[in-house]
């Protein structure tokens, strides 16, 4: 039997098979047209679209730190391709997200807690753990330590400096600045301050200041709140250096203690 006798007669066959099962023969050839007709219309109301190259955003690992880490996940969620060309990130590094709440937190506390300054009080203070426990129970005891009378120039190590400093620095004029450093602060006013406290509010109004502070007889509080009032925003920030490097912990402490042994001693 040649070749085209078998492929006829296997035409043969098929032919016969299609016929005895006609529904099986109509959905093997509505099959493939229904198909390729669903395509040839998807592709006929959508289109192709041209897409230029895209990256994706580096990711941190663990070892860059916990805050770098969490940010370059969470704060990139949605893992978007970026439009452009790789090879135009610099050297794939990681995005920074400054506008993050955690980046804007620690930006605000970096230069505090990197301040000598700070970490030097810090370190007065965990140093008089033992007074501070007796101040706390004084006050439960119900010892009101704002019966202290505080002279702001007492409050530093070298008033003298403190004074070169606000007469050659931020230029304040010398009676002021004797008035200033000769003032007794009101604790209970001190006390009551929370949350933002604006300089200007208290310094440029001659009413709240004296509130705060108490200016030696013969002194001008309407002048030392004008000359205040004057000081540059962008002075503040070596005013408070300044009080930070000067501010003599151990004398708070001390008036403390000696408030501490005069009540205990009145008492019995």
């Amino acid at each position: 039997m040649g070749v085209l006798q078998q492929l006829s007669l296997l035409i043969w066959k098929d032919v016969k098979l299609r016929i005895r099962a006609p529904v099986l023969t109509l959905l093997s050839i509505a099959w493939p047209i229904a198909v390729f007709t669903a395509v040839a219309i998807i592709r006929n109301d959508f289109p192709p679209e041209q897409h230029t190259n895209c990256y994706y955003n580096a990711k941190a690992m663990p070892s860059s730190g916990a805050v770098n880490f969490m940010q370059s996940y969470l704060c990139d969620l949605e893992t978007a391709c970026i439009p452009g060309n790789s090879s135009t990130v610099e050297s794939n590094a990681v995005p920074s997200y400054a506008g993050a709440s955690v980046s804007q937190v620690f930006d605000t506390l970096e230069p505090i807690l990197s301040n000598e300054n700070v970490t030097d009080s810090l370190n007065d203070i965990s140093g008089s753990i033992e007074t501070l426990m007796g101040l706390a129970n004084a006050l439960e005891a119900g010892i009101n330590v704002t019966d202290i009378d505080y002279r702001v120039g007492d409050l530093f190590k070298n008033e003298s400096h403190v004074a070169w400093f606000l007469e050659n620095v931020i230029e304040l004029d010398p009676d002021v600045v004797d008035a200033f450093l000769n003032s007794s602060i009101n604790i209970n006013q001190l006390l009551e301050l929370t949350g933002y406290v604006d300089f200007y509010r208290i310094t440029c109004n001659e009413t709240e200041l004296m509130k705060y502070l108490s200016f030696p007889y013969g002194s001008d509080p309407r002048q030392i709140s004008k000359e205040l009032c004057r000081i540059n925003v962008t002075s503040i920030p070596a005013i408070i250096g300044e009080f930070q490097e000067q501010l003599n912990i151990e004398y708070l402490l001390l008036q403390v203690c000696k408030l501490l042994v005069f009540r205990s001693n009145h008492r019995e």
